[in-house]
């Protein structure tokens, strides 16, 4: 919405609004969906390479793994023979052995053996699309509303529309204030479109003035 709002400052025309969202849009979208697989692919690579360290060091040593787990649970306040009592059953069952030590010596989580990165990827791809196009929806259908105001108009209320959403999904996912999470996305979203429409309408002024 702030290339929308940055054009329409500087009243360049619908065409140019729908022209440079979309070219915007499609942009941010493939470097957010790329950069979601790549991050997640890397992040999965690490921790599967960490895990492998560990199998290692459970095969070839398996004492001195136990030996650092006890050291981990005897920090956290269990006595020295439970700690050794609870290593010992636990060193029988290797995956639980092995998944409790990257949590508690690594602080990593197993990685899930269904995880896709690309399809992580292409899933935040797609969302960016759905959620980007909003802004533009209005001036898809720019012949049929012949008033560029109308237009932006329409453009800044479906854009509140879906922050005031978004917010509460937010704030329903982290368990915090709906109201709350709507209001922070709104004045959030507000900002950002009233600070790029006013750079526009200021360059637009400058340059019509010299």
């Amino acid at each position: 919405f702030a290339v929308v709002a940055g054009v329409a400052g500087a009243r360049m025309g619908n065409d140019v609004i729908l022209i440079l969202g979309c070219a915007k849009l499609i942009a941010d979208a493939i470097a957010m969906g790329l950069g979601d697989y790549l991050s997640e692919k890397a992040e999965i690579e690490f921790v599967k390479s960490e895990l492998g360290r560990e199998e290692w060091e459970f095969d070839n040593n398996i004492d001195g793994e136990k030996k650092e787990m006890i050291e981990i649970y005897t920090g956290k306040g269990m006595s020295p023979q439970d700690a050794t009592e609870l290593i010992e059953i636990m060193s029988q069952y290797k995956k639980i052995f092995l998944d409790t030590m990257m949590v508690e010596e690594l602080g990593l989580q197993t990685p899930d053996p269904d995880a896709s990165p690309l399809k992580q990827g292409i899933v935040m791809f797609f969302a960016f699309i759905f959620f980007g196009a909003i802004p533009l929806i209005g001036y898809a259908f720019g012949s049929l509303i012949d008033d560029d105001d109308i237009l932006f108009e329409i453009s800044i209320g479906l854009t509140a529309f879906t922050l005031i959403v978004l917010g509460f999904i937010k704030g329903h996912l982290t368990s915090q204030g709906k109201i709350k999470t709507a209001l922070e996305m709104l004045i959030n979203g507000g900002l950002a479109a009233a600070a790029s429409y006013g750079l526009g309408w200021g360059i637009q002024t400058l340059v019509t003035d010299y």
